[in-house]
């Protein structure tokens, strides 16, 4: 781009070459700036997922898999969602997306 206003500064004219060249290049730019925010996105992600990975699997690793009362930070780490279906049924959908549905009984 830098070389393309040189260029027409030597001529000392405006063309409309020039601000086709111009507007082509600085298209170009903004896509490449763009690509390159999606990509420190998806990088972010991906080290996002990576350390939820390494916390969970601490966290798994620290239980012996008896769990003796009701555990509210497990529960917020595995659901996802909990939808009602009808009066004495709900859907769990896990954040692994396993989703499964389940009978409520009325005691």
């Amino acid at each position: 781009m830098v070389a393309l206003i040189a260029e027409n500064a030597k001529t000392g004219t405006y063309t409309q070459e020039f601000d086709e060249r111009y507007c082509r290049i600085a298209e170009e730019i903004n896509g490449l700036k763009e690509e390159q925010a999606e990509t420190g996105k998806k990088k972010k992600l991906a080290e996002n997922y990576g350390q939820w990975v390494k916390d969970m699997d601490a966290f798994l690793n620290g239980n012996s898999g008896q769990i003796p009362k009701f555990d509210n930070d497990l529960v917020r780490r595995l659901v996802a969602s909990i939808r009602v279906i009808t009066a004495d049924r709900i859907q769990i959908q896990f954040q692994s997306g396993i989703v499964m549905e389940q009978g409520i009984g009325n005691e």
